[in-house]
């Protein structure tokens, strides 16, 4: 994934990072993931125990507290 996103803070230690301008780097990492199955079983195990961090529902439910608390503040004008 893209070295120059938010993608870092979310794959952490369970992806590939590449310069998306830089071809070299593209195909580089490519044959990394190919050719190292040490990487390949490394990064994989290390994005199922990331993924599991996330998930539609625990999204939705910190939106509604986030809600919530915005709807039991009261403003001052």
């Amino acid at each position: 994934t893209s070295n120059s996103s938010s993608m870092l803070e979310i794959g952490e230690t369970g992806a590939v990072y590449v310069d998306p301008q830089n071809s070299d780097d593209i195909k580089q990492k490519m044959e990394l993931l190919i050719c190292d199955m040490y990487q390949y079983e490394k990064l994989s195990t290390n994005a199922l125990r990331i993924s599991k961090k996330y998930s539609w529902e625990k999204t939705a439910n910190k939106m509604d507290k986030l809600f919530r608390s915005f709807a039991n503040k009261k403003v001052k004008i």
